[in-house]
């Protein structure tokens, strides 16, 4: 789902990036638009709590806030190139600025939506193996005999993954990143990206 969540942020950044070439916008004013957008995206990221896809959901316009400066800059460019005229110097540099950002904002985007699918891990049962996802990266892997079922956990804390053994009792309840293993309370989701709240460190 982040993967869904990063590129319908690509796709509003390039259609808004697109209505902003079109009506002419001054590219100075959209160089001053990036800090902003940076700025309202950060605070965005920081106060969103972690409850699953619909609370993420602001994450993508907020994104597209941020993206579609840079993307007015390559479509000016691309406009340019066309219509075989000089390249304007505002618009390569806010093409440049694509790069780092679409970085930080698509890496964000598909973090935290996987983090918040984590957290909403649930389970009370043994552990039944201590593994590696064959199929997913080799990611360290424990399987569970819950009362509903075997679960499975690809990528969970390293520190759990280590000291799990067949047999031991896993309880987890949604809305946490910490389980009991038998009894003491252990890290299960992993940290990922540092830069915003854990919500229950």
């Amino acid at each position: 789902m982040g993967v869904v969540l990063m590129f319908t942020a690509f796709a509003l950044a390039a259609q808004l990036g697109t209505f902003l070439e079109a009506r002419k916008t001054p590219l100075a004013a959209a160089a001053v638009g990036v800090p902003l957008a940076a700025i309202l995206f950060g605070l965005l990221v920081l106060a969103l709590p972690f409850h699953g896809l619909l609370t993420e959901l602001p994450i993508a316009p907020a994104a597209a806030l941020l993206w579609c400066w840079p993307m007015m800059g390559i479509t000016v460019l691309n406009r340019s190139s066309q219509a075989q005229k000089s390249t304007p110097t505002a618009a390569a540099a806010l093409a440049v600025c694509w790069l780092p950002l679409g970085g930080l904002v698509g890496i964000t985007c598909l973090e935290r939506e996987n983090y918040a699918d984590r957290l909403q891990w649930a389970c009370d049962g043994k552990i039944e193996q201590v593994t590696r996802a064959e199929h997913n990266h080799m990611v360290r892997t424990l399987v569970v005999n819950a009362q509903a079922g075997e679960v499975r956990f690809e990528k969970v804390d390293d520190d759990l993954w280590k000291s799990a053994h067949p047999g031991q009792r896993l309880v987890k309840k949604p809305g946490s990143a910490f389980a009991e293993l038998d009894g003491a309370r252990v890290r299960l989701v992993p940290q990922s990206l540092h830069w915003w709240n854990d919500p229950d460190r």
